[in-house]
């Protein structure tokens, strides 16, 4: 199968460029991408073509000149799509088992998260061509069929609504007494939504607020289901037990740092360094969380192992020795590694095949200081811990709170998690049982519907104007 395309390209100018593609090839023998009549991308099989109907321009769209992933690239990851006569929702994720792989398969999709799939493309994202092209190349698996109440411009949402989904299962527990969202406009008032739905669903009762610098999408907010909107600048004596950070800036960060009492969940970033975390946009791709560990903390880590079935540990050299005795004392079944933090290390001296390295990544890492915490993670990106692991910063009781961060952790023992996408069948299954709220919703969320012609002046439209929320591009 051969199709020829001209579509819009993004590159590092970070604008878009109309460039020549195709693809060549089939499910059974893999593709061949090529770009202006270049090889540039091989792919193998287990992917389908497909005809793009809708995708959605997402805060991820905007920032794709910060994140650690090579251009040109063709964007766009909230996708609508056919293929041979029914229309589908496509899964991000070009994993081993989206392919349908059966052999040489990784640790994360024999374990079921493939969403960390370590040979993963991504679609719109990482090297494989998103939905602003009229055709996209997809793992089988990764088509979920559009249930028949819901309609394509709502479908339209659902890759972001999966990912807000998500976040809420792994935060909202029964003690959950108050939530708030910050930055709530495209992910953020997905978030206010799923939040909303899976109270009504669940039976509880925890406050849900939108903290917003727009007054604009008071309206918006409170049609999602938050029960008040709070102006960012009028809230530094409010708290909540769970702080949401969807704004993807600095100041929303440290908004929510300042306003939780308990765990700052981070959704979305821009790409670049955040209160001196310089990976922070790797872990929310990791979705790694940060915990603050101090001598008095120490018996915390007990149940946190048990609870993450924790066996490998990576130990900063620079930890006290005491600490690191007691440690290895109190936990003679773990395998605790040392390693130098000072410098960010070199995958080629760690590992002499580039297939070990998600075997040999760690569970935990405990480290001493935010310098050795940035320097887990490769100039790449690439994070010595294996996906959805523990970061814990050492602070001892007389060392100096230097920073915003040390303040966060270990003055008022905040907790960071992050996360990224979620599935679309537990979305789509959620939208379709509320589907007169999706519809409502939809109504008000999305400003704008745009020929894919007008993407160069639409997008640019978009990054200026704060009054568009979410705007969708059709073929």
């Amino acid at each position: 199968m051969e199709i020829e395309f001209l579509a819009h390209e993004f590159r590092s100018d970070e604008k878009f460029h109309l460039t020549n593609y195709k693809y060549h090839g089939d499910e059974l023998n893999g593709w061949k991408i090529y770009r202006e009549g270049e090889l540039f991308e091989s792919i193998g099989k287990g992917y389908v073509c497909l005809k793009t109907i809708y995708c959605g321009i997402c805060s991820t769209d905007i920032s794709r000149a910060n994140l650690p992933f090579k251009l040109p690239q063709i964007t766009g990851h909230e996708v609508v799509a056919s293929f041979e006569g029914r229309n589908y929702v496509v899964e991000i994720n070009a994993s081993h088992l989206a392919r349908g792989l059966t052999e040489d398969v990784c640790r994360y999709c024999k374990q079921g998260i493939d969403q960390h799939c370590s040979d993963r493309l991504t679609l719109g994202i990482d090297r494989l061509p998103g939905g602003f092209a009229p055709y996209v190349l997809a793992p089988r698996y990764s088509l979920i069929p559009i249930p028949s109440n819901i309609s394509l411009l709502e479908a339209s949402v659902v890759e972001p609504f999966a990912a807000a989904y998500h976040a809420v299962l792994k935060s909202i527990n029964k003690d959950t007494q108050s939530v708030a969202v910050v930055g709530p406009r495209r992910l953020g008032a997905l978030l206010l939504l799923a939040l909303n739905m899976y109270r009504q669903n669940n039976g509880l009762v925890y406050s849900i607020t939108a903290v917003v610098r727009n007054k604009n999408l008071e309206q918006l907010c409170l049609s999602a289901g938050a029960d008040e909107v709070v102006d960012s600048a009028r809230i530094e004596n409010k708290k909540y037990d769970l702080v949401f950070d969807t704004s993807g800036s600095e100041s929303g960060f440290i908004s929510a740092l300042e306003i939780t009492k308990k765990i700052v969940h981070v959704k979305s970033t821009s790409g670049k360094s955040v209160v001196g975390l310089v990976h922070l946009s790797e872990m929310v791709i990791d979705e790694l969380s940060l915990l603050p560990l101090t001598d008095e903390s120490q018996e915390s880590l007990s149940p946190l192992i048990e609870k993450n079935a924790i066996n490998d540990v990576l130990l900063d050299d620079s930890l006290p020795a005491e600490l690191i005795q007691n440690l290895k004392a109190r936990y003679a079944k773990i395998n605790f590694v040392m390693m130098d933090l000072s410098e960010l290390y070199d995958l080629s001296e760690l590992y002499n095949d580039a297939s070990q390295l998600g075997e040999m990544k760690f569970d935990l890492a405990i480290v001493a200081s935010l310098n050795h915490l940035n320097n887990v993670f490769s100039k790449t990106g690439e994070s010595l811990l294996h996906p959805e692991s523990i970061l814990m910063l050492y602070k001892a009781k007389t060392e100096i709170i230097e920073n915003l961060l040390d303040k966060a952790l270990f003055q008022n023992n905040i907790q960071i998690h992050t996360s990224r996408c979620g599935s679309f069948k537990k979305a789509l299954a959620l939208m379709s049982d509320q589907q007169s709220l999706i519809k409502a919703f939809c109504e008000r969320f999305i400003s704008q519907v745009g020929e894919m012609r007008d993407l160069k002046e639409i997008f640019e439209e978009v990054k200026k104007n704060r009054d568009l929320i979410k705007v969708v591009m059709r073929h």
